[in-house]
This record gives C-alpha cells, sequence and structure tokens, in this order.
C-alpha cells in the first residue's frame, strides 16, 4: 500500500516535471524563431540583403558557425550583430542544453526502473560532500561485508 502511494507521487511529480520542461522548451524555441526572424528582417532592411541571406546570416550566427561569406557593412547592423550573437548563442545554447538534460534524465529513470527500487545518491555540490560520501560509503561497506573495501 505504501508502495503505491509513493509510485503514484513519483508519477505525478514527473508528470508535472514534463509540464514544466514542455513549456521551457516551447518557450526557448519561440525565443530561437523569433530571433531568427527578427534578425532576417532587420538584416534585410539595415543591410539591404534578402530574406534567405538574412535568415542565412542569423542562424549561422546564432549557432556559432559563421562561415563570413557574409558580413554587416553598417555600423547599426554591427550593433545589432554584437547584441544578437550574445543574447541568442545565450539563448540557443541554454535550449540545447535543456534537451540535453532532459535526454540524461530519461535514462536515469530507465536506470532506476531498471534497478527497481535501489536507493540512487545524489550528485555532491562540492569536494566536503563527495569526501562525506566516500565516508558514508566505506562505513557502510565495511558495515555490510565485515571488511575494509580496498583490503
Amino acid at each position: 500500500m505504501k508502495r503505491d502511494n509513493s509510485i503514484s507521487k513519483l508519477q505525478t511529480q514527473m508528470t508535472v516535471e514534463l509540464e514544466r520542461y514542455n513549456k521551457r522548451i516551447k518557450f526557448v524555441v519561440f525565443l530561437i524563431i523569433a530571433l531568427a526572424i527578427g534578425g532576417a528582417v532587420f538584416y534585410h532592411i539595415v543591410e539591404r540583403w534578402s530574406y534567405l541571406d538574412s535568415l542565412y546570416f542569423t542562424v549561422s550566427t546564432l549557432t556559432t558557425v559563421g562561415y563570413g561569406d557574409f558580413t554587416p557593412k553598417t555600423n547599426f547592423g554591427k550593433v545589432f550583430t554584437i547584441a544578437n550573437m550574445v543574447i541568442g548563442v545565450g539563448i540557443v545554447l541554454y535550449g540545447l542544453s535543456m534537451i540535453a538534460a532532459h535526454f540524461i534524465e530519461q535514462r536515469e529513470e530507465e536506470f532506476i526502473e531498471v534497478l527497481g527500487g535501489t536507493k540512487v545518491k545524489r550528485p555532491a555540490k562540492n569536494i566536503l560532500d563527495k569526501f562525506k560520501n566516500f565516508i558514508r560509503f566505506e562505513n557502510e561497506t565495511i558495515r555490510k561485508t565485515g571488511r575494509n573495501r580496498g583490503k
């Protein structure tokens, strides 16, 4: 009975987390599309490039590829490009890291299901926590086996 209750709590928590993740992903994708379209319109108006060339330059800038075949010639275009790089690259990298973290978390959940109830330790935040975890692991090993792990 207690196990069923904890499983339902875990499922509810996972559902809430998935909804939050979906909202964040949608927002980041919206921002990336808005940056790409906004950059394309800006470069079309200011630099007099075609929409396709403007979009190509914006996307290559946001993805940090930057082939160098197009460069802004006006001062206003250069200032906009600097701001677009700083803001846009940060948003794109945040979105990619969020997607990668989601896949890693899914993989961890699969491992937890396979292990079936095995207690998973949280990662240490600093060197002191790592040392405490190591000492705790050594003490548990000695208590369970009656001997030191290294000996």
